[in-house]
């Protein structure tokens, strides 16, 4: 999985993560009915083990919930995850595409889908998925974030930054979003506006040395503009 891929999925699960264990996710009849079930305490079991990295117990015990609950689409989800982050990206697929035919309104269940396909080298049906979470929950950062990042990597940067300032708005702390906003606007040739948003980016997270990184050029290559070209005598 790349870079951008793996951060997509891990603030995807993030968000999922947090869901599951607060129990907002369980608001119908039938998550009732799971969370009362002896399937839950397998999915539980198989978040804990994916959280911890230990992806091939994380599978087993989603498989296990699914036995004895089958056809639950946060199972199928969190199924989704582990395979993904296994490195098995065809049956991570194949997972958030059954929990997506359960349960199509779940936002979470897209954006596993929207990362699948980030991983899987399709951005366009990524996009679809991302936009579809958005349709159900636009308050969620991650989807603007995610969407974003694929228009980056397509040069769509108009589009990008009006997702990267979708992030901002919803999320004014979060200095990743000023990083990528700043690339962009550097990329598309304003390199001034760039350097801004990183500043703002580094104060926010004064310690990420990828940030600090970043910096350090923006500021190598002002003092490299200001430093007087050498002439011969």
């Amino acid at each position: 999985m790349n870079k951008r891929a793996l951060f997509i999925a891990a603030c995807v699960f993030a968000v999922f993560f947090v869901l599951i264990q607060t129990g907002t996710a369980f608001s119908d009849d039938i998550d009732g009915k799971f969370k009362k079930s002896d399937a839950y305490k397998y999915n539980q079991k198989g978040v804990f083990d994916l959280n911890n990295k230990n992806f091939t117990g994380a599978i087993e015990e989603f498989k296990k919930s699914l036995e004895r609950f089958p056809d639950y689409y946060a199972t199928y989800s969190n199924l989704g995850y582990a395979y993904l982050y296994s490195g098995n990206a065809p049956q991570a697929l194949d997972s958030f595409k059954k929990a997506v035919s359960l349960k199509p309104e779940s936002p979470e269940a897209l954006r596993g889908l929207g990362a699948a396909y980030v991983t899987l080298k399709q951005p366009d049906e990524a996009i679809k998925y991302f936009q579809k979470s958005i349709e159900i929950d636009p308050n969620t950062a991650i989807s603007y974030l995610a969407l974003g990042s694929i228009y980056s990597d397509q040069k769509r940067f108009p589009e990008a930054i009006a997702m990267f300032e979708k992030v901002i708005a919803k999320e004014p702390a979060y200095a990743p979003a000023y990083m990528d906003i700043s690339l962009v606007y550097t990329m598309k040739g304003e390199p001034d506006k760039g350097y801004e948003y990183m500043k703002q980016a580094q104060k926010l997270s004064p310690n990420d040395p990828e940030i600090n990184g970043y910096m350090r050029r923006f500021e190598e290559k002002a003092k490299n503009q200001q430093t007087p070209a050498k002439t011969n005598q």
